[in-house]
């Protein structure tokens, strides 16, 4: 019988036999409730979507930026000189830029192109041209060198948010698989609880049916009257424990239904039984399971990668204590072109303006013919003289890379505990269960014989309630023991790290957190 038609088979029985009013859950449905609507899984879905959003927005430093600029200015400018009768000079001046820069991993930053155009308007007798157009383009590319000259190191934001991304997932896991896992933990408490509330509410009623017998046997002289007193003292014990079963019951029913995001008013039921002894489970050796939990548990892989990123902040602090230098070549074209200042001021014979600058268009037509090219060469070196700085974060790196190591060794001894407990409580539940339910038939032989002696007058009222509730606490012992090992099982998976592994069919087929315990 195939997975799936098994699943269908737990929702069909959960439709065929849910009481009206109230909602009928099995362990399989819950745990489809819980990856649909626990807010936990909910907040911490959305931490993986805030963490890939940074690792995207880092990897942005190195997308190409365009600009664009554009100014306008009139101005009044006072100047002092014998060719300017009033002293001021009216000038209008619209300017436009644009500029397509970048940098790479490599420490390399460039501007691909970075032009320059204006147009100035003004009365000045001392310009040629007016209007006149200056323009200019310019190319130039650095890189720098020492400190900046490593790939590593100048993608150290990059690096660390890619890290950041995967343990925002490997968190999710952790938080899917603990989700699982309290679920797992909580459904079998209700189980047990409601089991203790049955039991105390029949070891209530077999109190007051005996209290019912014993005052008719006193009434007619076989029982002494402290008889009756024993009996009502034992009902009125057994009330109180049948009320706090109750009040036990409600709370570990709340505690569920909060972890479904269940409202509290609404009535639940559970379709587990545990009225036949589960099929012995033979665990993994602890060797085998260690070696999966090594290889699997989300809190492995997420050391590993705080280790990684504390290397890299290392190798980063470790450049930073080197000088800096960059070098920037550039090359640039100018051009200059208008209209000739009619009002231009003209000393002797000179002649008017070159023909090349009498019309705009010459601006524009100089850049392209590139008569007149300029190129420059740009070094820089600096330094911090004493260097605290520097090797201040530098010996904090390393003492961070450090911790990481030994917090990564402390998880590796955590899950091994981890998974000797488990394996442990495994162990020690079968055999609980197994002791408590040969205790259980005892107890309902003893109680049989008492029940026959006491119809005989051969036993006292104090025999057969000691009887009764020796049959009571080996049934609860059996429910509690039942509970455990089933939660033992479960435990054993969080240990191993293999709980999103066993219930990747629900995870996959019935909710939308699939994607999300993806690493890209």
């Amino acid at each position: 019988m195939s997975k799936r038609f098994r699943i269908f088979l737990v929702f069909a029985a959960c439709l065929l036999f849910a009481s009206v009013g109230a909602q009928a859950l099995t362990l399989t449905q819950a745990k489809i409730m819980a990856l649909e609507k626990n807010h936990d899984v909910r907040v911490w879905m959305l931490g993986v979507d805030a963490a890939r959003g940074e690792y995207k927005s880092k990897r942005g430093v190195y997308d190409p930026e365009i600009s664009f600029m554009a100014s306008y200015a009139d101005t009044k400018t006072p100047v002092l000189s014998a060719f300017i009768e009033d002293g001021i000079v009216n000038a209008e001046v619209f300017s436009f830029g644009s500029e397509l820069s970048g940098k790479l991993p490599t420490g390399t930053f460039y501007k691909l192109y970075d032009l320059e155009v204006s147009r100035t308007e003004t009365d000045s007798p001392l310009e040629s041209l007016s209007p006149s157009w200056a323009a200019s383009l310019g190319f130039s590319v650095g890189q720098e060198l020492l400190r900046g000259f490593d790939i590593a190191s100048n993608r150290v934001s990059v690096v660390l948010s890619r890290k950041n991304r995967d343990i925002s997932v490997y968190e999710f896991e952790l938080m899917v698989a603990k989700t699982l896992f309290d679920l797992e933990r909580s459904y079998w408490g209700v189980v047990a609880a409601a089991h203790d509330r049955d039991l105390e509410k029949k070891a209530y009623d077999l109190a007051l049916d005996l209290e019912r017998r014993t005052r008719i046997k006193v009434e007619v002289g076989v029982l002494p009257r402290v008889a009756l007193t024993q009996a009502r003292s034992e009902s009125a014990a057994r009330k109180v424990r049948m009320i706090n079963s109750e009040n036990a019951y409600e709370a570990s029913m709340d505690a569920l239904k909060n972890l479904l995001v269940i409202p509290l008013e609404e009535s639940v039921e559970l379709l587990e039984v545990t009225d036949s002894m589960p099929t012995a489970y033979e665990p993994p050796s602890e060797a085998v399971a260690v070696v999966q939990a090594f290889e699997n548990r989300p809190e492995m892989r997420r050391a590993e990668r705080e280790m990684e990123k504390a290397q890299a902040l290392k190798t980063f602090y470790s450049r930073q204590r080197l000088p800096r230098l960059t070098v920037e070549g550039r090359l640039e074209y100018l051009g200059l072109g208008g209209s000739e200042n009619p009002d231009r001021l003209v000393f002797g014979e000179s002649g008017g303006v070159p023909r090349r600058f009498t019309d705009s268009s010459h601006a524009y037509d100089s850049i392209v013919d590139r008569d007149f090219p300029s190129w420059s060469v740009t070094g820089k070196l600096s330094f911090p003289i004493f260097g605290r700085k520097a090797g201040g974060n530098y010996a904090k790196a390393r003492a961070d890379y450090d911790r990481s190591v030994i917090s990564y060794q402390k998880q590796k001894d955590t899950v091994r505990l981890d998974v000797r407990n488990a394996i442990r409580e495994i162990a020690s539940s079968q055999k609980r269960m197994e002791a408590a339910l040969l205790s259980t038939n005892l107890a309902k032989e003893v109680l049989g014989n008492e029940e026959e002696k006491f119809k005989a007058g051969l036993s006292t009222t104090r025999e057969l309630l000691e009887a009764q509730r020796d049959l009571i606490g080996a049934e609860s012992s059996y429910i509690s023991a039942f509970a455990s090992h089933r939660v033992a099982l479960a435990d054993l998976e969080r240990a191993r790290g293999t709980m999103i592994e066993s219930n990747y069919f629900l995870i996959e087929n019935h909710s939308d957190i699939g994607p999300y315990l993806e690493v890209d």
